[in-house]
């Protein structure tokens, strides 16, 4: 997946996080004007019992950064069409782009298909927005201390 380079980190020029269904990180730093990029980071290893495939983009979080991602649990119904479950981490970063901490996978309002896709801290307030069965949109308001109980918890 890739975190969204317009919406994404700003510090120092660098605009994307893209990870994929492989144990692989990589920083991004691009040049909107020129298009060029520069990779500046990889890492390739995945401590986490899953990967993740989507997300919020990456922010700025205390000492690093910090973004919901989602992981998708693939099988046949009983019917046997192909069907998923969607869970969600929040993942922290230090400065440098190595994982330091990752929440245990939950839901946010406990469905099958429901994927966090903005993060935002606004007046003291984390913001998050998700997609819920992919018939709804939410805009989620919480304190941070809520983050600090998942990477902790």
């Amino acid at each position: 997946f890739f975190f969204q380079a317009e919406d994404g980190i700003r510090d120092i020029g660098v605009t994307g996080v893209q990870t994929c269904a492989l144990p692989i990180s990589e920083l991004v730093k691009v040049n909107p004007k020129t298009g060029e990029s520069q990779q500046i980071f990889t890492d390739k290893q995945n401590p986490i019992d899953g990967y993740p495939r989507g997300g919020s983009q990456v922010i700025p979080w205390k000492d690093g950064y910090v973004a919901i991602t989602h992981e998708v649990d693939l099988f046949k119904s009983e019917v046997g069409r192909k069907d998923a479950v969607y869970y969600h981490r929040v993942m922290f970063w230090d400065k440098k782009f190595r994982l330091q901490k990752w929440s245990k996978k939950f839901f946010i309002m406990g469905g099958h298909v429901e994927f966090c896709v903005g993060l935002t801290i606004h007046n003291d307030n984390m913001l998050a927005t998700f997609g819920f069965q992919d018939n709804a949109a939410y805009l989620l308001k919480f304190d941070e201390s809520v983050l600090e109980e998942f990477l902790n918890g």
